[in-house]
């Protein structure tokens, strides 16, 4: 192996004080089924005061790795001093606690290389292997992070700034180079900022199952406690950052539920009061768990969990004032800046897809003829549209419509008028009537 020579991929990892587990990861790296010298590992060492970089220089490893040690300044900063160090044109990006599968570089390099649209985000499947986690708490873990892949991976899903997982993801380096890389203010949902940033810039997302690692999850319901916190605090940040996201984060839900609300007025007026109603409610937790009451503890982890969030947002906002005004600002209309672009399928679906391929609108209209099969609102935070998204449209959500439109349409037309419906369709009735728009759900 050259290990001169410059490789495809870099593979960025931050570490900070977990020793074991980055021995763990940098050995099934060693496995990996592309040839030797295809890929380099950068390690970089964020203030890490234990044996990290002893023992990881020690190892005797096929793959070209460099370590980086740095003060610790965050996961964030991390991350993009190993991407300035890095040499190749792709960068990866991986958790310190995930064990990569045997085609894990293979696979990113693939679908980067067979990509139709650029410039391209990877988001790779994290199966999670629970290590200490119990009880109740273990398995509603388990389902929330099964619950992410399963949406990614339904066809024509139109990918958010929050499926952008810096676990297991990869993009071309000068992309992350031209963005600025990570946000280093941030120390919680730095990957959601540059998500954003990525779709605004016109990027294409893509789930891929087998750009596949395991999990070691050990975070305990203590440190899920403490990631709500840090996320109110990080949500206001984005907030005035970028007011039209507002409206996608929790404190800028207009539907708060009635226990939500309680839960955010307390916050700001009786803190003290707040955390007296917390502790009550953590050793009734409790003893739901050990009384398998899942229902029970569902709802009282979710208090818990909802008190830490607006606990953050107190501690990041300047007072609930400043919230309101952060709300307001949100009612702005995206849509003003964002029109929808009109689409006439009579030309066919071809020729629509090379329109949204050409124009990526965050918004569409879809029509035949005179007759709307539906809209797609243009939402802060979602991929603008491709010719990916056309036919998974009509086939899940506008499927009656669709068909509907075309025959109303023929017969407006004396039967003559062009369709674009395959041979093995079914024609509506002549009885059909035009569709009322409708809008594609949420998903």
């Amino acid at each position: 192996m050259d290990r001169n020579s410059t490789p495809q991929a870099s593979v960025v990892i931050a570490t900070f004080n977990r020793a074991d587990t980055v021995v763990r990861t940098l050995t099934a790296l060693a496995r990996q089924s592309v040839a030797a010298g295809t890929f380099e590992v950068v390690l970089v060492s964020d203030g890490c005061v234990d044996d990290t970089v002893a023992r990881a220089s020690a190892m005797e490893l096929p793959y070209p790795l460099t370590i980086v040690e740095q003060e610790n300044g965050g996961p964030a900063l991390a991350r993009n001093t190993g991407a300035r160090s890095a040499r190749a044109e792709l960068l990866i990006f991986l958790d310190d606690d995930i064990n990569a599968a045997p085609d894990f570089v293979a696979s990113h390099l693939a679908r980067h290389r067979n990509a139709v649209r650029h410039p391209l985000v990877v988001i790779g499947y994290l199966p999670t292997r629970l290590a200490t986690q119990s009880g109740l708490y273990a398995s509603a873990l388990r389902g929330w992070w099964e619950t992410i892949f399963d949406r990614m991976a339904e066809p024509g899903h139109r990918f958010t700034y929050r499926d952008l997982l810096s676990g297991n993801f990869s993009l071309p380096a000068a992309l992350f180079r031209q963005l600025g890389g990570f946000e280093t203010e941030l120390r919680c949902h730095e990957d959601y900022e540059l998500g954003y940033r990525l779709i605004e810039a016109g990027a294409c997302f893509s789930f891929s199952r087998e750009a596949s690692g395991v999990h070691e999850e050990r975070t305990d319901f203590a440190r899920s406690l403490r990631r709500q916190y840090d996320e109110g605090v990080a949500n206001v940040w984005l907030a005035r950052r970028y007011p039209p996201l507002t409206r996608t984060l929790r404190l800028g839900n207009f539907h708060w539920s009635r226990i939500s609300r309680l839960a955010q007025r307390l916050a700001f007026t009786s803190p003290r009061l707040a955390a007296l109603l917390a502790g009550g409610t953590h050793v009734l937790l409790g003893i739901a768990d050990r009384l398998r009451l899942r229902r029970v503890w569902r709802r009282l982890s979710d208090l818990l969990l909802m008190h830490n969030y607006w606990r953050g947002v107190v501690a990041g906002a300047d007072g609930r004032e400043e919230l309101l005004r952060l709300i307001a600002a949100s009612e702005q209309s995206y849509n003003d800046d964002h029109a929808p672009l009109v689409i006439d399928l009579q030309d066919g679906v071809e020729a629509a897809e090379q329109v949204l391929d050409a124009r990526r609108p965050h918004g569409i209209v879809l029509k035949w003829g005179r007759n709307i099969i539906g809209t797609v609102p243009a939402d802060p935070g979602r991929e603008q549209l491709h010719a990916g998204y056309l036919r998974p449209l009509l086939c899940r959500d506008f499927a009656d419509e669709y068909l509907r439109a075309a025959g109303l349409q023929a017969v407006q037309d004396g039967g003559h008028g062009r369709s674009a419906l395959a041979p093995s369709e079914t024609a509506p009735s002549t009885g059909a009537v035009a569709p009322s728009d409708r809008h594609v759900p949420a998903r």
